[in-house]
């Protein structure tokens, strides 16, 4: 009555399996590609934008009179202080940083002793929490 053939039940299941994961590979194949591509192509432009500003300011720079690069002189120190305030804010964004990330592994390391001493549900609880 019911002469259910097992081998090829097992063979479909294999062939859909192995189809599921070539059909995903292929898929972050592709994406992985496109992502590459995409980064490629910022990349370049990047490139190209920092070309055409070397040679704008080049052109600019063999333009100018002296009282000109005076100005652009002035401009470019304002620039550089500025990119100097911005280093200081990533400067100090990176220290807040690694101080929450030291802080953090304090409080593990906390939680890991009270429930190495311990061995209380509320202990392991906070061990996890902060341990994440």
């Amino acid at each position: 009555m019911n002469n259910i053939n097992y081998t090829k039940l097992f063979f479909t299941i294999m062939f859909s399996i192995t189809f599921a994961i070539l059909i995903s590979g292929t898929i972050f194949k592709y994406w992985f590609s496109y992502e590459a591509n995409q980064l490629m192509k910022q990349a370049s432009l990047s490139m190209q934008q920092a070309q055409e500003k070397r040679n704008h300011d080049r052109l600019i720079q063999n333009q100018l009179s002296e009282q000109k690069r005076e100005e652009t002189q002035k401009v470019q120190k304002l620039i550089n202080i500025q990119n100097q305030k911005k280093q200081r804010l990533v400067t100090a964004e990176r220290e807040r940083q690694q101080r929450a990330n030291k802080t953090r592994i304090e409080v593990c390391v906390f939680w890991k002793k009270q429930y190495k001493k311990y061995k209380g549900s509320y202990e392991k609880n906070m061990m996890e929490k902060a341990c994440k």
